[in-house]
């Protein structure tokens, strides 16, 4: 459905639980509120509305991710000029992990461009071997890596053709420290293999071959991993997001060892709490405007 005049869109692909999705909707619609008379230069002139749209295959993500917004709106943290829902689909036909809730997960069909499209830390998910052999040739990887990086490349292509003309794509991705030493140590433990991982630098690079213009920074952050050294259901949970796969089966030995990777990196605060130091990459690319 095409969006009304006035209206700033978004598409967030893999929202997860909306955790950090209810601040980015929050905060771009103060702004569009803000932006309606003054023509701020960072905002469309006469925005005053914003349309969400959060993709998330895992019904219960995508459940939780509803139910923030609506304690927002019940709160009156969520006004009027700002529709935002969550459709349990995912962005293509064949994922790499098929959603263990719904093993016939329906795809988000829609030719609709946005404004803002974001994927946040949900890339290494995509898998479409038939577009990523479109690319194959032009990733330079080593045979073991070629699968994951071009697959990269086609989800890039994918998502950018979803970003409207003078749009933006908003990337959000592990970097060097935290989630990305862990995967990197304990990827091929776990599942075996870490051919589906494709790494920040690797992005960066994959971005400039397929000749996208983007600004690339890096951001600080602390990941509470206390309820993962305890090995609590939701710490479980949070390891298996960051290895891609459902933990709750692994046997002792790997289990032992993933939560030794934990320990090391992790600092203890005086309270108690136990904290990953992690880099994250952000990606900006720009969409050129169309021209006439």
């Amino acid at each position: 459905e095409a969006a009304k005049p006035g209206t700033f869109t978004v598409l967030s692909v893999g929202c997860g639980d909306g955790e950090l999705d209810q601040h980015l909707i929050l905060a771009l619609q103060e702004a569009a509120g803000s932006a309606g008379g003054d023509g701020a230069a960072h905002a469309r002139p006469k925005v005053t509305k914003l349309h969400y749209v959060g993709l998330e295959p895992c019904r219960p993500d995508a459940a939780a991710f509803r139910a923030r917004i609506d304690a927002a709106r019940a709160a009156g943290r969520l006004g009027p000029n700002a529709v935002a829902y969550v459709l349990e689909e995912a962005f293509e036909d064949r994922l790499r992990q098929p959603d263990e809730h719904r093993p016939d997960t329906p795809v988000f069909r829609s030719r609709t461009q946005f404004d803002l499209v974001v994927v946040a830390n949900a890339l290494n998910y995509f898998r479409d071997p038939h577009a990523a052999l479109q690319v194959r040739a032009r990733a330079r990887a080593a045979p073991s890596r070629a699968a994951s990086l071009t697959c990269a490349a086609a989800a890039a292509q994918r998502l950018v053709a979803q970003t409207k003309s003078g749009g933006r794509l908003l990337l959000v991705h592990p970097a060097a420290r935290g989630v990305a030493e862990i995967q990197a140590e304990l990827m091929r433990v776990v599942k075996g293999s870490e051919e589906h991982m494709c790494h920040a630098d690797e992005l960066k690079r994959l971005l400039s071959l397929l000749r996208l213009q983007c600004a690339t920074t890096h951001l600080h952050a602390r990941l509470n991993v206390s309820e993962s050294l305890a090995r609590s259901s939701t710490g479980v949970q949070i390891l298996s997001s960051i290895l891609e796969c459902d933990l709750r089966r692994l046997c002792e030995r790997k289990m032992m060892r993933l939560l030794k990777t934990c320990w090391r990196l992790a600092s203890i605060d005086e309270d108690g709490s136990a904290h990953v130091d992690e880099t994250v990459a952000v990606f900006v690319v720009d969409k050129p405007l169309s021209r006439k």
